[in-house]
């Protein structure tokens, strides 16, 4: 896990500017830095060591390539093994030195060989291009920004705002989104107009000038049901896949521990792990006074069951204040996500106690339709799809999922008023009459994203799905995991987002997978044996603190009934102060 940086220009003190880039994100890889740079191009790395802890120094120089890398390749063993029999030596035993040999021999088609989450830039010397690449799922964040004198590719925006390398503008529009629905919902777009994200799943190629000539993805997120599966079939290849999956997340060469709450997917990942490691550490939280969302005594037993060693964070809800304070200079973009505050506090305690990777439960429910109100207001989604045939339906199901994400309960209760008997064959005045009605109640704009997924799957369910995994999964989840871990000198893994495992639970029919009325049926069917029921029966519960406790975070205090609103409108208030705060002259 690293941080990495890159200056395509002509100027003079490259060096110089990547150096200060690198300084900006020491948190992320404060084990090793490394620069290398000519006349057209400066690359920086900051490397946390886990994998070749001795000789993983970066960027590497393989024959006409530089490479370096952000993140882990889990089957790098695998890919080395095979380039060996081809004849290739390697120097370290790093599991990111496969990449530049690897795209020596196959070319940007290499990028569909790697298992794992990655950031990588690629140096071609003799073509005199630069080669960019972001994971399938986006766990490694990848910002791009262009000037007139540079491009800028970076793992942090606080890289090159610290740094001053560039004059930001706020993106209003999109920060208006953030505020509303409490993520960066953008997949491109970010708070800055001058800084763009590389999309999950895409590589791009620039020449020396800077000037990009191919842009294409390597994978694209898709659902393609086999009819052939059984459920026997489903669940056997399932948790064959996340077995393997889990089993490959546990090489490292520093301690490792799973984040364990009582919920089904760690629990399972931690089940899982106890088979391969019988040292396993797990790491639970809870909070003083033992709220409601104090899952302990759950994870307590489970531990005793499973033999794992377990580790307790209690947090004084009186000190989250502090830990707001810092985390502002970690989380880089504005995620006013309340649970931020917890997980900032989680990673750097479990860095204090020894651990610098973490297995997270992140992406479970995303792949196994964990959102129960989601499940209810897409299924119902899907029948006006399947029995309205309107050539505007897409736009009026885009309205409905906009309203959703803002009000679920009072979606549900508009949907509900219609009688689905009624619509099956209904006449054209009774259509018009009803589309007229969503208009009326449905005052505000869709969101184009969950449009275009939807019309992109012809389907609700799968649109709201890949919705979810594209926009709240990779922009909050992974997106909160990456920063505010990296910020404690932390690796999150997430054996959920593998992408042998997406690929093939994405293909199992509905019928299979998918509840309207259970979320996640599926997953709890298949882990019947492994979890025990005390935890497949549990209550879901979201990781937020105690509400009432954050309230003196709100600095408005008139609005504290609507509190929620206020700590995101401040959050990203301080956020974008802190982080548009130069400390350097300008390039």
């Amino acid at each position: 896990m690293c941080g990495v940086n890159v200056v395509l220009s002509k100027v003079t003190n490259k060096e110089e500017i990547i150096s200060s880039m690198n300084k900006s994100i020491n948190h992320r890889g404060p084990d090793d830095q490394g620069i290398w740079y000519n006349n057209d191009i400066a690359i920086g790395m900051t490397r946390l060591s886990i994998i070749g802890l001795e000789d993983g120094h970066q960027p590497f120089e393989c024959e006409s390539l530089v490479c370096v890398c952000n993140g882990e390749i889990y089957n790098y063993l695998e890919l080395k093994n095979d380039l060996q029999m081809q004849g290739v030596s390697f120097k370290t035993m790093s599991d990111c030195e496969v990449i530049p040999h690897l795209y020596r021999k196959y070319g940007t088609d290499c990028f569909k060989m790697l298992r794992g989450m990655f950031s990588i830039c690629i140096w071609d010397k003799n073509n005199r291009q630069l080669i960019i690449a972001r994971d399938r799922v986006g766990e490694k964040p990848l910002y791009l920004s262009r000037t007139s004198k540079a491009l800028f590719i970076t793992s942090e925006i606080k890289s090159l705002t610290s740094n001053n390398l560039i004059t930001p503008s706020l993106n209003n529009s999109h920060l208006e989104k953030i505020i509303e629905f409490n993520w960066p919902v953008d997949v491109t777009q970010t708070f800055i107009n001058e800084v763009e994200r590389v999309k999950p799943g895409e590589y791009r190629i620039f020449n020396s000038e800077g000037i990009e000539i191919s842009r294409n993805f390597f994978w694209k997120l898709k659902y393609v049901e086999n009819t052939e599966l059984t459920f026997q079939s489903a669940k056997t290849k399932t948790l064959q896949l996340l077995d393997e999956s889990i089993k490959i997340r546990l090489q490292s060469e520093v301690p490792i521990a799973v984040l364990l709450s009582g919920g089904i997917d760690s629990s399972l990942i931690a089940a899982i792990a106890s088979k391969y490691n019988k040292n396993i550490n797990a790491i639970t939280v809870g909070y003083k006074g033992m709220p409601e969302c104090d899952e302990r005594p759950l994870v307590r037993k489970f531990c005793k069951d499973f033999n794992i060693q377990l580790h307790e964070i209690e947090l004084d809800p009186s000190e989250l204040k502090h830990s707001f304070k810092e985390l502002i200079n970690f989380v880089d973009e504005p995620i006013p996500d309340l649970s931020t505050i917890s997980q900032w506090a989680i990673y750097k305690k479990a860095k204090d106690m020894g651990f610098t990777v973490l297995l997270s439960g992140n992406g479970g429910d995303e792949l196994f339709f964990g959102y129960p109100t989601h499940n209810r207001a897409a299924y119902m989604a899907q029948e006006y799809l399947s029995n309205l045939y309107h050539p505007n339906i897409f736009k009026r199901i885009g309205k409905i999922f906009s309203k959703l994400l803002k009000s679920p309960l009072k979606t549900l209760k508009i949907l509900e008023t219609y009688d689905s008997e009624r619509m099956l064959k209904p006449e054209r005045s009774d259509l018009d009459l009803k589309i007229s009605t969503f208009s009326r109640i449905l005052t505000f704009s869709p969101l184009s994203e969950l449009k275009d997924c939807i019309n992109e799957e012809s389907n609700a369910i799968y649109g709201m799905a890949k919705f979810l995994h594209q926009s709240w999964l990779t922009n909050n989840c992974l997106q909160i995991a990456d920063k505010l871990g990296m910020g404690a000198s932390v690796e999150v893994r997430c054996p959920f987002v593998d992408q042998e495992l997406i690929d093939f639970v994405n293909t199992i029919p509905l019928e299979i997978n998918f509840s309207k009325d259970e979320s996640k049926k599926f997953l709890k069917e298949i882990s019947k044996g492994l979890v025990p029921d005390y935890i497949l029966k549990a209550p879901k519960r979201g990781f937020t603190p105690p509400f009432d406790d954050l309230s003196y975070i709100v600095t408005d205090q008139r609005h504290i009934k609507n509190a929620n609103n206020s700590f995101q409108g401040r959050f990203c208030e301080l956020l974008i102060e802190k982080t548009l705060s130069p400390t350097q002259k300008p390039l």
